[in-house]
Order: C-alpha cells, then structure tokens, then sequence
C-alpha cells in the first residue's frame, strides 16, 4: 500500500462494506420496515417481500383475517349479513368482536345452569313464566296483598 492509503488507513480505518447499504437506505422509513417485520412474522412471508408493497400486503392480510373470523363465528356472520353497514364499523374490530362472542358464548352455559331450577319448575308444573307470574299476582291479590304494576284486590285488610 502507499504511504498516502496507509494514512487514511490510519486516519479512517478500513473501508466497510455495509457503508453503501446505509447511506442507500437513509431516506427510508423505519416505521414501514418494522411494520413488514411484524407481518412477516405473523404470516411467513420474507420482510422484504412485503416492504416492496406494504401497504397492498396488509391489505390482504387483513382481509385474509377478517373473513375466517367471520365465517367461523356464525353470531358475528349473522350480524354482518343483518345490514350493509355493520361490515364498515366493525372493519377493524372483528378481533375484538370474535373474543367477546366467545366470552359472551362461555358465558351462556352458567347462565342457564342458574336459571334451571325456573325452568325445571315450569316443566313440573306445566307453566310458561308469564303464566306462572299471573298465577302468583292472582294468589297475591286474593290473599289481600299489595301487588305493584297490577290491579288491586278490592278487598280490604282489617286494620287492627
């Protein structure tokens, strides 16, 4: 090497070359990289496929998502199909909406455990709940009790 090279050797150190890929990619957006990082992870895909048209990327991705959720949650599939403006609000929910179906589903099962034994008495006696609900109002008023929200007995406690 000449005495020049060996001094910028000295001064700057070796030339690297990683150099060019830094100072060709200074303009780029970082947000946009780690975005097609977090994607790739998510569906496979190499980053650097899905950098190249991001935004076309996440757009098939989020369909891709959105339409298994609803094809296989048949409560969130009866509420989109009930008016064409449901799919536009729930257009980034559909996650949300497929846990709390769930939760809601999950919570059916304890709901019905507690409302059996009504149940189990209207079965045994032959009685709806309305009906049994206006033959307890009848028994009420016929024992001279004070029932709210129906007609009163017309007849009358002694007063003591």
């Amino acid at each position: 090497m000449s005495d020049y090279g060996d001094l910028i050797s000295q001064s700057f150190g070796r030339a690297n070359p990683v150099l060019p890929s830094v100072v060709g990619n200074i303009d780029e957006d970082p947000d946009k990289a780690s975005r097609a990082y977090e994607l790739a992870k998510a569906t496979g895909a190499p980053p650097t496929a899905i950098y190249g048209d991001l935004d076309e990327f996440e757009r098939n991705n989020k369909t891709a998502l959105a339409s298994d959720i609803v094809a296989n949650n048949p409560h969130l599939s009866d509420w989109v199909a009930k008016d064409p403006m449901h799919p536009k609000i729930a257009n980034d929910d559909y996650g949300n909406l497929d846990t709390v179906s769930q939760k809601v589903n999950a919570m059916g099962l304890p709901m019905r455990m507690l409302d059996a034994p009504r149940r189990l008495g209207e079965i045994m006696l032959g009685t709806t709940r309305l009906s049994g609900l206006r033959k307890a109002g009848r028994l009420a008023h016929g024992c001279g009790m004070r029932t709210y929200g129906t007609t009163p007995s017309p007849r009358r406690l002694p007063l003591a």
